[in-house]
């Protein structure tokens, strides 16, 4: 168990790194996550050097060229043609229409002694290339400048499994810096995970800059800091004047604009997620007028949900999507619309009132408030995605959901007819222990996800139909941070299933091996403790990472 413990302590990029300090002879290419098909070839290294030319036909290519630029630290020199260079050593990247079947993300890569060949129909797979060049360099390279780097003779196809691969983060129970957030977007895209969910809201935390309604971070971006009490226990939103100590922080909307467009470069897509109609204690602290009333008009406790009969509370959230839109380019919008407590909609005087007129249930009421932003967003041009809750009561046929219960309740959930994203809590739950040795660090006690199990974890169930299957947009992890209070707590939680999240969401059904994934990691862990300064362990065999624990709960 020591080893294992001290294993998810290394820091963070190294489970992708190279694994190539002995011939190739002896050990085989090994990437992450595994390629649809890899062949290595008996012939010699391509050499690169910082003269190499890299040959591209289109400035949309780019973004792959000054990956590979950070990655080899050469400022490789770049030109434009359309034909293949002949007897010139080259980098080329290539749009091939014909590779449409691998979809814009898949790439094929053709390594000799002579040139390296990277072809995809579209810019994220020539993106997604250079991080599988990335693993194929001397692990070295992640850290010192070299003066000529080895490429070994290989040929891989490639392609992912699911169009959503996505992490979540939760910043609102504890806050975590710009800096840090382009770095975790950098983890994401080291595994060819291509969606962040960037929880910006929740009841104790308001992360997000909204210029109509200021008092959100002014406020609501602080929490006072009570001895003894964990941030959720008697929360209150902290206020200029407070000598009591404080805590949070919030993103601007510049901030914001840097960090989306940092993704976009990695081919990241960012996602926000703005809660409603739960989850919002800490705006009904800062806008008391948007609570429930009871008959005599008195304003009933806080329970984080706001009042759904009153037009104060939808004209406030369409203000704050009308910003947030314009930061985010995404597709989807997220609005949570979990765990709502409706026992102040029950004593309300004026949600009762809507729901007799509209002859709505409780259930009825959360689709009537949610199905209102389902309309507002497609006025936007966007879509609606929330978790699972949402499909209390009538959901709209357009909106999308995101699953967090387990993986038992899979099918029932594709059952529905919605577009699905599965962030099966079972399995793909980071906050939760991923080992159950006692020396694991407090974390949100609600289940168990080892290494194994996440690699393990088939995301479509058995008995699914094919429509089913086709209503499966993709997979994530979430990082919820109760118990993650800063930055090298988060790092020990994400790695290395992030490694795991990847395979799975990558790797075609059926094509995982098992028998070398152990192995891979733990020979990258190993480069890693002989080309850094950490002191951290690694495992002492092959098999370590897969011997996670005494029993496996499921």
């Amino acid at each position: 168990m020591k080893s294992f413990v001290s294993l998810l302590s290394i820091p963070l990029v190294f489970l992708l790194l190279s694994c190539r300090p002995v011939p190739k002879a002896i050990r085989p290419i090994e990437v992450v996550p595994q390629p649809y098909r890899i062949t290595e070839k008996d012939a010699p290294d391509f050499i690169l050097k910082s003269s190499t030319p890299v040959i591209i036909s289109d400035s949309t290519m780019l973004p792959a060229v000054e990956q590979l630029r950070r990655t080899t630290k050469m400022n490789l020199p770049v030109s434009f043609s359309q034909n293949l260079p002949t007897g010139k050593k080259a980098i080329i990247l290539q749009y091939n229409p014909a590779l449409d079947s691998l979809t814009t993300e898949g790439y094929t890569l053709t390594i000799d002694q002579n040139q390296v060949l990277v072809q995809s129909s579209g810019t994220a797979g020539l993106f997604y290339a250079v991080e599988t060049i990335r693993q194929l360099l001397p692990v070295t390279v992640e850290k010192d400048t070299l003066p000529a780097l080895a490429l070994p003779a290989v040929e891989i196809t490639d392609k992912p499994r699911f169009s959503w691969r996505g992490m979540h983060l939760d910043v609102s129970r504890h806050f975590m810096p710009v800096d840090f957030i382009k770095k975790y977007i950098d983890y994401l895209a080291m595994h060819k995970l291509n969606v962040f969910h960037w929880h910006l809201v929740d009841g104790i935390g308001w992360r997000i800059e909204i210029k109509s309604h200021p008092e959100l971070t002014k406020w609501g971006a602080w929490r006072v800091v009570k001895p003894g009490k964990k941030p959720w226990q008697d929360f209150e939103i902290w206020k200029p004047g407070d000598n009591r100590p404080k805590y949070g922080g919030f993103y601007t909307q510049k901030q914001i604009k840097e960090v989306v467009a940092y993704a976009k470069k990695r081919f990241v897509t960012v996602v926000p997620e703005i809660e409603l109609p739960g989850h919002s204690e800490v705006v009904l602290q800062c806008y008391p007028q948007l609570l429930c009333k009871d008959k005599n008009g008195k304003r009933l406790p806080n329970n984080g949900v706001y009042c759904a009969s009153n037009p104060a509370s939808y004209k406030l959230l369409e203000d704050v999507i009308d910003e947030v839109v314009k930061l985010f380019p995404s597709q989807y919008i997220h609005i949570g619309g979990d765990e709502v407590n409706k026992s102040n909609w029950k004593k309300c005087a004026s949600c009762q009132k809507l729901m007799r007129e509209k002859h709505l249930t409780p259930d009825g009421l959360q689709s009537y408030f949610i199905n209102h932003f389902d309309k507002y967003l497609k006025s936007k041009g966007r879509k609606l995605i929330g978790w699972h809750e949402i499909l209390q009561g009538k959901l709209s046929p357009t909106a999308s959901i995101m699953y967090w219960g387990g993986a038992d309740g899979v099918k029932r959930v594709l059952d529905k007819g919605h577009p699905v994203v599965l962030a099966t809590g079972s399995h793909l739950y980071f906050n939760h222990p991923q080992s159950l040795s006692n020396n694991e660090p407090e974390a949100f006690n609600g289940g168990y996800s080892s290494l194994k199990k996440v690699y393990n974890y088939e995301p479509l169930p058995k008995g699914a139909t094919q429509t089913e299957a086709s209503r499966l947009m993709g997979v994530e992890a979430c990082l919820w941070t109760e118990y993650v209070p800063d930055v090298k707590r988060l790092e020990y939680m994400v790695f290395p299933r992030i490694a795991a999240l990847s395979e799975i969401s990558w790797q075609q059904k059926g094509t995982k091996t098992g028998s070398n994934s152990g192995r891979k990691w733990h020979e990258c862990c190993t480069a890693i403790k002989h080309s850094t300064s950490t002191t951290h362990q690694v495992p002492t065999g092959p098999s370590s990472i897969f011997r996670l624990t005494r029993k496996i709960r499921s």
